[in-house]
């Protein structure tokens, strides 16, 4: 009981910063794996859009290592899919490096996962929108992880590819695993 209240008292106050500085929206664009996630500039230009940032942060890496992949998987059946679904895709001509690349993306859905719940609940969240303080939470939670090296690119997709997916709902899996075969 006392995470879920910590865990309500850090959203609120990320929330009520959110919105004292004024949110940068961009559109909400299918992940690639030609391209890798950038911070929004503007929402790390001033003090408090860092220090919002930085709260996001603490916030989700507090989660992840509350609960670690698998039980926010348990908890996220859709996470759990897209996972499935993505290492099968990264793996079709890769069979004997299948453990692999799901030890690598496991940390990456779930940051993107954790910062896209986040934002959903938020209250800033736009439909078909990235507000820049959550977008750049996510891409510095996701530098921190040095585990995607071999597998960086499939990693850095997966980051937002959960992200994507979070925000956008579980029929977006299907577009998400076409552009993960398009290099």
């Amino acid at each position: 009981m006392g995470f879920l209240r910590k865990t309500q008292g850090i959203l609120r106050n990320a929330d009520a910063m959110t919105r004292r500085n004024p949110a940068t929206y961009s559109v909400l664009a299918v992940p690639s794996m030609t391209g890798v996630p950038m911070a929004d500039l503007k929402a790390i230009s001033s003090g408090p859009d860092k220090e919002t940032v930085k709260t996001l942060v603490e916030f989700a890496k507090d989660k992840l290592m509350k609960f670690g992949s698998e039980d926010l998987q348990r908890q996220y059946p859709v996470l759990k899919r897209l996972r499935d679904e993505l290492v099968a895709s990264f793996s079709t001509e890769r069979k004997d490096s299948t453990n692999e690349i799901d030890d690598s993306l496991s940390f990456y859905l779930c940051a993107g996962w954790t910062i896209g719940e986040m934002e959903n609940g938020s209250g800033v969240a736009k439909s078909g929108c990235s507000e820049g303080h959550y977008w750049t939470a996510m891409v510095i939670l996701g530098s921190m992880e040095g585990r995607g090296s071999k597998y960086s690119a499939e990693s850095q997709f997966g980051l937002w590819a959960a992200y994507y997916v979070a925000r956008k709902g579980a029929e977006s899996i299907g577009e998400v695993v076409l552009a993960s075969k398009i290099m």
